[in-house]
């Protein structure tokens, strides 16, 4: 289940074209059980009852509006500690049974179905993706009247659940973050007509381009459905990348450290000279945008790997693995690398968190092998690697998550 089943029958390639950042797509489907792989009540029931649930992992709404924090949490004491953020569970029963509904957030970093779900949207876009989880009564309204900063899959798994959706008053809006929310601006627009009103029923799916103002509600079935959030790398973060990289680069420049013209006035325009000085500094951005482009999208892609859905298969049993590594090892690239290849002046390296190796001329060869590899043993890397050598880079590889032992 992932990306491609969410908005069968529509192939990625016309989702993309037509779709993509665009309009919302609703798909209805005959097939009530299309979803129900993912999860079901009884297994929400099973998270919400013997996981250790606990903030920020769930939110409580109630008639269109988020529960304070402190009111759906609890501690309990554990040993000499203090086991605080739990979730209250029965304050949300009793919030359920009076019209609440229950969100669980990132739900991909502790359910198997969420971890591979979201990593196959990961695969197929290119960008990071969270799982969420909404458990509603019948007769009810979840989250309030909004809008997302992201892109939303919704995949009704059981039930049924009514969205109004109204045109973005701010097209592809920026983050929480980095912007204003604007609710005077999203409560006018929803006092309108809705360009689109559907209901899914389980097996459904729909498609919420980011900063689509919609509102979600029940009537008389309750419903469990799932949004697939994309957290999208954007240009405007490439261009502040390469743009940071370039003035890092033009600080060592001696000629633009000087001062400006001596006794300027504050309200002055820019004289002929002063501009003709600017220029300069402006073709020596435009000269260098190929490079600087590639530092931007490198340092953006550098970036989103801590955000990434982990692999079922943490580095622990690697680790624990990668002394043993002999030539006839068998490995593999890691489907979501932990570390990250980088070019930083021409000399390539493997950053992983804090720790990063430099690749010498050597170890070119062989990692572009290892890199377009399905599986390899050590005894196949580059012939300038003498047998330790190619013993020794494949543990390297491991130990900076690049790659995870198979046998």
């Amino acid at each position: 289940m992932g990306l491609s089943e969410a908005i069968d029958p529509w192939s990625i390639d016309e989702f993309l074209a037509k779709a993509w950042e665009h309009e919302p797509l609703f798909i209805r489907r005959a097939d009530r059980s299309y979803f129900a792989s993912l999860m079901s009540v009884g297994e929400f029931d099973l998270v919400i009852s013997s996981t250790g649930l606990r903030h920020p992992y769930f939110r409580v709404f109630h008639a269109g509006q988020l529960m304070p924090v402190d009111q759906t949490m609890t501690s309990r004491q554990l040993g000499p500690d203090v086991d605080s953020g739990l979730a209250d569970l029965n304050k949300l029963y009793d919030e359920y049974g009076a019209g609440g509904t229950l969100a669980l957030q990132a739900a991909e970093r502790w359910w198997p179905s969420f971890r591979e779900l979201a990593r196959d949207f990961q695969s197929e876009l290119g960008f990071p993706a969270q799982v969420h989880v909404y458990l509603t009564p019948a007769d009810a309204q979840g989250a309030p009247v909004h809008y997302d900063t992201h892109d939303v899959f919704v995949l009704q798994v059981e039930g049924r659940k009514t969205w109004d959706i109204w045109r973005p008053t701010t097209d592809l809006p920026m983050r929480m973050s980095e912007d204003v929310y604007n609710t005077l601006a999203v409560d006018e627009r929803s006092r309108s007509e809705p360009i689109l009103t559907v209901t899914l029923d389980a097996g459904d799916s729909l498609y919420l381009p980011r900063g689509f103002i919609h509102r979600a509600r029940t009537e008389a079935e309750s419903s469990l459905h799932i949004t697939v959030s994309i957290m999208v790398d954007r240009w405007v973060d490439v261009a502040v990348m390469a743009i940071s990289h370039r003035l890092a680069i033009l600080r060592d420049d001696v000629g633009l450290r000087g001062s400006i013209p001596f006794g300027r006035s504050p309200m002055a325009k820019p004289t002929g000279p002063e501009t003709d000085r600017f220029q300069t500094i402006a073709d020596v951005l435009v000269k260098h945008l190929d490079d600087d482009l590639h530092e931007g999208l490198e340092a953006v892609r550098a970036q989103a790997v801590q955000y990434l859905t982990p692999s079922s298969r943490g580095r622990f049993v690697d680790l624990v693995k990668a002394p043993a590594i002999d030539e006839s090892s068998i490995l593999t690239v890691r489907r979501e690398p932990l570390g990250t290849v980088v070019d930083v002046g021409g000399s390539t390296k493997i950053r992983c968190g804090d720790d990063e190796l430099d690749i010498d001329a050597r170890q070119q060869a062989a990692l572009a092998f290892v890199l377009s590899s399905d599986q390899f043993r050590p005894s196949e890397l580059s012939a300038s690697l003498d047998v330790d050598d190619r013993v020794s880079f494949a543990r390297q590889l491991v130990e900076m998550g690049i790659c995870s032992v198979l046998q």
